[in-house]
């Protein structure tokens, strides 16, 4: 999975894009690497369907989508890939890595909501601190 945040960390950064290829093939990677417990695989499929269908009626409320339709894609596609618990503590350093660089960057929180955050670029070291965390931690 590291090779395609890591493609998507770089174009993201440069262009504040993800391109479609990342969710696919970490989707892929997941299916792959669940195909042996369908009824897993089915659950991520579904909380993966409500992310989606999340965004597509928030993006219908003025200033609440926010977030690129690729940011969104990456997450349903790394839930299909990790599962519900390890998504959220990867969104959980996404999210407190893009905070502290931003008010870093802007100097407060009053110029963050203007703030374009390239969200693959945060999410590749959050994935890595949690894959290592997974691998570090006893079972």
């Amino acid at each position: 999975m590291l090779p395609p945040l890591i493609y998507g960390a770089i174009i993201d950064y440069r262009k504040r894009e993800i391109p479609n290829i990342v969710p696919l093939l970490i989707c892929g990677i997941g299916i792959i690497d669940s195909a042996d417990c369908p009824e897993v695989l089915l659950r991520r499929f579904v909380v993966a369907a409500i992310i989606l269908g999340s965004y597509m009626v928030a993006s219908g409320v003025e200033g609440m989508a926010r977030m690129g339709g690729g940011d969104i894609k990456l997450m349903a596609a790394m839930t299909i890939a990790l599962g519900v618990f390890a998504t959220a503590i990867v969104v959980f350093f996404t999210g407190l890595a893009a905070v502290v660089v931003s008010m870093i960057k802007y100097r407060g929180i009053s110029k963050l909501k203007e703030a374009e955050i390239p969200m693959c670029t945060f999410v590749l070291p959050a994935y890595v601190i949690t894959y290592a965390m997974a691998m570090l931690l006893p079972k």
